[in-house]
């Protein structure tokens, strides 16, 4: 393969490495029609040494797969209900904007190397401006955030001069500061009065760090580009989404329950997961259920096989604290949107967590 195709097919897995455990990644590209060797290593060794049309072809769909989960992917979703006019303003605004140059816009869609990432600061930075056909408009912001990566090492992998220094200890555990690229995306859906904001990599987010306080960073860093974005900004009112649990969970019809936590009327609160069935059919669940009445689920993961046709499997995670059961009026400000392939797709996850919300 000439360099050039080598070089690009190494800096998308790469990207995509970032982006997504390498297991799901895996088996999503296997999905998009690109096999890949079970180890990171094997899978750049050996797409790399593809030639001719070949290695177009994954180049081709490396490319358009990224694309696609920089503003998908798996996300923290947050749901704003705008008002015509706001919306009216805010698409107005959004198509003005004009994207200026720095390190994420430049790279963009490939995230930027480590050692560039290593020198920025953590604010918010406009990457792209994306107009989709539908009408609706995407604001990409990306920005360095940074999680402790910590390693586990038994008393006998250890160098003899850790030994000799620790002798009574049974395990080293190492911990080191690495930095990240975050996408986030704040999507405008004109023809809906709806604006959401995606919240990237969100299994990385440790308290004190949350995705809420990360929605409000993003929405600040746009407030003063529109009125309408400015209120949503103030009024901090996302959709509460604490309906879904239950009435998701309740339509049969709706994807497969992988996996959920539930009160039973007893009052005993128990967990089930499922691989590759519906937890409402599967036989113990279901007997269970049966025997005791139904029960209250207050944390429920659904997938959709082919919620939007040739765009694979989608799921969604959506849930509270099991003390919130006993409250009155519990709020459940987001949920997790699993493994998405494109804008379509996110929005169409979205439409059912708002459908459900609020029907």
């Amino acid at each position: 393969m000439p360099a050039s195709q080598a070089a690009k097919i190494e800096r998308l897995l790469n990207s995509l490495f970032h982006v997504y455990p390498f297991r799901e990644l895996r088996a999503m590209l296997g999905s998009a029609g690109l096999m890949v060797p079970n180890t990171k290593s094997k899978a750049i060794e050996e797409l790399k040494e593809l030639t001719g049309s070949a290695a177009d072809r994954a180049i081709a769909i490396l490319s358009d797969f990224y694309a696609g989960i920089v503003v998908a992917g798996t996300k923290e979703v947050f749901v704003f209900s705008v008002s015509d006019d706001d919306s009216e303003d805010i698409g107005e605004s959004l198509v003005n904007i004009e994207i200026p140059h720095n390190e994420f816009s430049k790279s963009f869609p490939v995230a930027i190397s480590e050692t560039a990432l290593k020198s920025l600061q953590s604010d918010h930075q406009l990457a792209k401006k994306i107009l989709h056909p539908s009408g609706d408009i995407s604001l990409v912001l990306c920005a360095k955030r940074s999680f402790e990566e910590r390693v586990t090492y038994q008393y006998s992998q250890v160098s003899s001069a850790v030994k000799e220094s620790f002798e009574d200890f049974d395990e080293f555990v190492t911990v080191r500061l690495a930095n990240y690229q975050v996408f986030d995306v704040v999507t405008l859906r004109r023809g809906l009065g709806r604006l959401e904001v995606l919240i990237d990599q969100p299994a990385k987010i440790k308290r004190p760090n949350t995705s809420g306080a990360r929605c409000r960073e993003v929405l600040g860093r746009l407030a003063s580009l529109s009125g309408g974005i400015a209120r949503v900004y103030e009024l901090n009112s996302p959709l509460n989404l604490a309906p879904c649990i239950g009435s998701m969970y309740h339509a049969p019809h709706e994807g497969r329950v992988s996996q959920m936590s539930f009160r039973a009327p007893s009052g005993s609160v128990n967990k089930g997961a499922v691989a590759s069935e519906d937890l409402r059919n599967e036989a113990f669940h279901a007997g269970g259920t049966e025997a005791v009445g139904d029960v209250t689920p207050y944390d429920v993961t659904i997938t959709w096989d082919n919620l939007v046709h040739g765009q694979g499997a989608v799921g969604l995670q959506v849930g509270m604290p099991l003390k919130m059961l006993s409250i009155s009026g519990g709020v459940v400000d987001h949920a997790r949107i699993i493994d998405a392939q494109s804008d379509a797709v996110v929005a169409a996850v979205v439409n059912k967590l708002v459908s459900y919300s609020t029907g």
